[in-house]
């Protein structure tokens, strides 16, 4: 038997620092997959079922996304423990990168022109399938190759371009015919998985974990009795990892609760003449704010070595922005709080998941706790359109909602105090 070593056996800090090239060819690849996803989820699979069936398209794409968010939850579960296993000439993570990613591309193109509603349906499962093979890899990638030092920074650009990609998914939806605007987002995620396999990038993050292994193995354990040792604590081993997870779910939760009606919330609550543009302008906005404010954030944390401060902080503005959204009447002040919103959201979403890094407990089971922790965005993705249903019709409309999604927010940014594996 083989002792189970805990993430602080081996100090990442005394790795190097990933140069900016890296962190460039590594924003990409994690963009790509997020432009991916957000082409067809933010309008062109709307598209497709209007033009099958427009009296029904609401159910039939709210049957297809469920169906599909089923299959990225329980994908999450066993994707992670299938690269921490796997053993090849080109490291664990990359092989899954690349079957995820084209298999993706597969299923997209696949979807462009299928006429039927069930095979579309089938074909959105298995990309979904595909999505979280790659994304949970890539994710991993941070904590297998990144010193701590580094973690705010990486995590920023990565908070960065998940907004980028979301925009970007939402503008080739808009700029092109339903077929082509498919095509484009394929071409340009085939275009970015060769780039990055073919220029070796890769291989910085497959040399450190090989020499990170090697050291691991040195410190095996020699008797049955370090064995079982381990076993014993290797649930308290995990106790920061779970408060994080529950940090994030509810957090996620509250902000997708928050978002899920702004439509309507702009034409029934503020009476917006043009709730369309008032979106397309808030959505704006909050991407642009969301982008710095990751960023930024993330490099602070970095810069004074702390992380719950920066989520606590973060999550607190998110859930005062949310609350704000109850009492306001017009549309400046929506701006205003949609602004407050993306420096609360951005700089969340950066220092959480550097958080994230710093308390998986064991390295050799990397993959299998970050795809564990992505399920916190799957199920509250999932969630979200019953629980802000639920809290519009108990709670007495709009303002009712969006204070019981603030009180959400808080009780989230709470849950990260008892953390104590991070500043």
């Amino acid at each position: 038997m083989t002792e189970m070593i805990y993430d602080d056996a081996i100090d990442t800090n005394r790795r190097p620092d990933v140069k900016k090239s890296w962190v460039s060819a590594y924003g990409l690849l994690y963009f790509a997959t997020c432009v991916s996803w957000a082409a067809p989820s933010q309008l062109l699979l709307g598209m497709q079922m209007q033009q099958l069936d427009a009296s029904n398209k609401e159910a039939m794409l709210g049957v297809l996304m469920t169906i599909g968010g089923t299959v990225q939850v329980i994908t999450s579960i066993f994707a992670g423990s299938l690269s921490d296993r796997t053993r090849t000439r080109w490291g664990k993570r990359l092989p899954w990168i690349l079957v995820g990613g084209f298999g993706a591309c597969a299923m997209l193109f696949f979807i462009s022109f299928t006429p039927s509603y069930w095979v579309m349906v089938t074909a959105w499962a298995a990309f979904q399938f595909f999505t979280v093979l790659s994304t949970n890899n890539i994710l991993t990638l941070t904590p297998d190759t990144v010193p701590q030092r580094q973690y705010g920074m990486v995590s920023g650009v990565l908070g960065a371009t998940f907004t980028f990609g979301l925009v970007g998914g939402t503008i080739v939806a808009e700029a092109f015919p339903l077929q082509t605007a498919y095509i484009v987002v394929v071409g340009l995620f085939v275009a970015i998985l060769l780039t990055y396999t073919l220029t070796g990038t890769w291989k910085h993050s497959r040399d450190i974990h090989a020499a990170e292994t090697k050291e691991r193995a040195r410190t095996e354990a020699d008797n049955l009795a370090n064995n079982i040792a381990a076993i014993t604590h290797s649930l308290h081993d995990y106790v920061d990892y779970l408060w994080v997870f529950a940090a994030r779910f509810v957090v996620h939760l509250g902000n997708y609760v928050a978002l899920f009606f702004l439509y309507y919330y702009l034409q029934d609550q503020i009476k917006l003449e043009d709730p369309e543009g008032g979106v397309l302008i808030l959505t704006v906005v909050y991407a642009a704010v969301t982008i710095l404010s990751a960023i930024v954030g993330g490099k602070w944390s970095d810069k004074v070595q702390k992380r719950k401060i920066f989520v606590v902080a973060s999550a607190l503005l998110a859930g005062g922005a949310a609350i704000m959204m109850a009492f306001v009447h017009t549309w400046p002040m929506v701006i205003t709080a949609g602004i407050i919103l993306g420096i609360g959201w951005g700089t969340f979403t950066s220092v959480d998941q550097a958080l994230i890094n710093e308390v998986l407990p064991y390295a050799q089971t990397r993959a299998r706790d970050m795809s564990i922790m992505t399920l916190t965005v799957g199920i509250t993705n999932m969630l979200a359109g019953i629980s802000a249903t639920f809290a519009l019709k108990v709670f007495g409309g709009y303002p009712g909602l969006y204070i019981c999604t603030g009180i959400i927010t808080v009780i989230g940014a709470l849950l990260v105090l008892p953390v104590k594996r991070s500043r």
